[in-house]
């Protein structure tokens, strides 16, 4: 906030209307910001905004939990005709190497995983 003006947070400001709260907490800029500082920085924190994207499996994650919850995803700003199905089988799985070796770092017992995915000694 500057001079009484919000200069970014505005989206988190009309979502706290949109939920009837009546209070936010806000930080006021540096006492000595002038006008065109504030008017830089808010630019800048929009343009962010615009750059940035969203992880779609963590996101339909989180909607479909705060929906089983009865929160209404339109009041959340998304329709779901704009969101993938999620379904946990559909999350890419971290493969192991098969050529690379591993240790255990306790016991120091040496390993791989096999081409059936079974663990084989090194």
């Amino acid at each position: 906030m500057h001079n009484g003006v919000v200069i970014a947070g505005n989206g988190t400001l009309e979502a706290a209307k949109l939920l009837g709260w009546t209070e936010i907490a806000v930080s006021q800029c540096p006492s000595d910001w002038d006008a065109e500082t504030a008017k830089a920085y808010a630019l800048a924190d929009n343009r962010s905004s615009e750059l940035a994207e969203w992880d779609q499996i963590t996101l339909s994650k989180q909607l479909d939990e705060l929906s089983d919850l009865g929160w209404s995803i339109d009041l959340l700003g998304f329709d779901k005709i704009e969101l993938p199905d999620f379904k946990p089988e559909d999350a890419e799985q971290p493969r192991l190497d098969q050529s690379a070796s591993n240790m255990c770092p306790q016991c120091s017992f040496e390993w791989r995983v096999g081409k059936k995915g079974e663990i084989e000694p090194v």
